[in-house]
């Protein structure tokens, strides 16, 4: 083993020549005084390679002294280190020992993310200019929150100023219910359903508007499937198909079995009215009543018992019987000439 106590070697050759008498040989350096430095590696000006370098037999290399000073090693067997002395930069993919919050252990974790505690619930914590980003999911719990760029007049559950929705008061905390006003025109494409009347002042109208059913200038109602619909009474031949004779669904003679009675209705009392029954009609001819219609027990459209007296069967039937009396009359004059 070769020592050097308080030597100075000058130049690189000298150092070099040294070092190769030395190879195979254990070297201590010894500094002859604590206040003397024992090794001093000084680079040249502008040095750009490694000012150190430690290689095993295998002229791996194990650590570096950059010229700038930055010490490149493994640092697994780094121990007792102390923290405090670190005053900048970023601890990456680390994970640090477990620590004491309070009562509760617990792991700091940071791999290759943004730090996270496990195990450990923060309560009315203290952070000061925070950088929270943009929360995107979880709930904020007992937060308390600086007063925001807004009006915070008034409630959560209530307007501040209460407004007139078709001339009902709303102020946001019920619906809107009772009738409507102020309103001018209804537009839509679906259907208005309503539980009571409709009614139109004497200064209105109620007009359908583009109806594709009929062509004609006047309207009925008629009922399908428990609903009254407004179409158009129109008769023009093109409009019709089927077209043959009676075959014997009214005659002349039916009129005869008519009974028209005095009577009012249950919903008009003391206004008389004459007519005969929707019921006797039918029974004399269905075409002489009218009939809704509903879905039978096999899903199929069927007639429904009579509502009313039929106004197309009505006069056909008066009708054909005035034609039948004036050739029975024509007949009698022309048989007593």
């Amino acid at each position: 083993m070769s020592s050097f106590v308080g030597g100075t070697i000058l130049t690189a050759s000298a150092l070099n020549s040294a070092i190769n008498s030395l190879v195979g040989q254990t070297v201590a350096l010894t500094s002859p005084t604590s206040a003397t430095v024992p090794l001093t590696v000084t680079g040249a000006a502008s040095q750009s390679a490694n000012l150190v370098e430690l290689k095993n037999s295998a002229a791996a290399l194990l650590v570096s002294i950059s010229a700038s000073g930055v010490i490149t090693a493994n640092g697994q067997g780094l121990t007792s280190l102390n923290a405090s002395s670190l005053s900048s930069g970023t601890v990456g993919s680390a994970r640090l020992p477990s620590v004491n919050i309070g009562t509760t252990s617990v792991d700091l974790t940071r791999a290759s993310g943004a730090l996270t505690l496990a195990g450990i619930t923060l309560t009315s914590p203290t952070l000061t200019s925070p950088a929270l980003g943009t929360p995107v999911s979880g709930t904020l719990t007992n937060c308390s929150f600086p007063t925001l760029n807004q009006n915070t007049t008034g409630s959560a559950a209530s307007l501040t100023t209460s407004r007139t929705i078709f001339g009902q008061s709303f102020n946001g905390t019920a619906n809107v219910s009772g009738a409507m006003s102020g309103v001018t025109t209804f537009n839509g494409s679906g259907q208005m359903e309503v539980s009571s009347n409709i009614f139109i002042t004497s200064s209105g109208s109620f007009v359908q508007h583009g109806s594709n059913t009929g062509s004609g200038q006047t309207c009925q109602w008629a009922d399908f499937l428990g609903l009254k619909i407004l179409v158009r009474n129109t008769s023009t031949r093109a409009d019709k198909e089927n077209i043959q004779s009676l075959g014997g669904v009214l005659t002349p003679t039916m009129i005869d079995a008519i009974d028209v009675t005095l009577w009012n209705r249950k919903s008009a009392p003391g206004i008389p009215e004459v007519g005969p029954m929707a019921e006797d009609m039918d029974a004399i001819s269905p075409f002489l009543a009218t009939h809704g219609s509903a879905i039978g027990d096999a899903g199929e459209i069927v007639r429904t018992p009579p509502e009313g007296i039929s106004q197309n069967g009505w006069l056909s039937l008066i009708t054909i019987a005035l034609q039948d009396c004036r050739r029975r009359i024509t007949e009698l004059e022309e048989g007593s000439q």
